[in-house]
């Protein structure tokens, strides 16, 4: 099940794993979760890790 949460960030609309008191997971979510990526070479080194 795939909830989203409002949070108090400007308003910023996070899934419900990225809405933590983890501060690097809410970077993550906020920074890299979703954003598409056309550079080849990191699209190989992320389906590598």
């Amino acid at each position: 099940m795939h909830i989203e949460t409002e949070t108090k960030n400007y308003g910023a609309i996070r899934c419900q794993w990225g809405d933590t008191d983890d501060e690097l997971m809410r970077e993550y979510h906020d920074t890299q979760w979703g954003k598409p990526c056309f550079d080849e070479l990191k699209l190989n080194e992320e389906t590598w890790i």
